[in-house]
């Protein structure tokens, strides 16, 4: 027999807000921002990390989304700082 009285669980979508996306690589880190996976299509775009003193976030979530939204979950549930994201759904 299927239970069809399930809960649903509303999963959010989050992105970089218009000031996340301005946060440079370098602030990022600073603040206690996570790393980005090996596997991220952003390497391929950007190059390696250690040439990133310039990259800003939004440069990230250009180059890979996935990434992007990552770094927004980070954001707002590890770091508690709302301002820079935005939620779409």
């Amino acid at each position: 027999m299927i239970n069809t009285n399930t809960r649903r669980r509303e999963i959010k979508t989050y992105k970089l807000s218009l000031y996340g996306r301005k946060l440079t690589w370098e602030t990022w880190k600073t603040i206690g921002g996570c790393g980005i996976p090996n596997c991220t299509s952003a390497y391929h775009s950007l190059g390696p990390q250690s040439k990133w003193e310039n990259i800003m976030l939004g440069d990230i979530e250009d180059a890979c989304p996935f990434t992007g939204r990552s770094l927004a979950r980070f954001a707002i549930e590890r770091l508690k700082l709302n301002e820079l994201v935005d939620i779409i759904g």
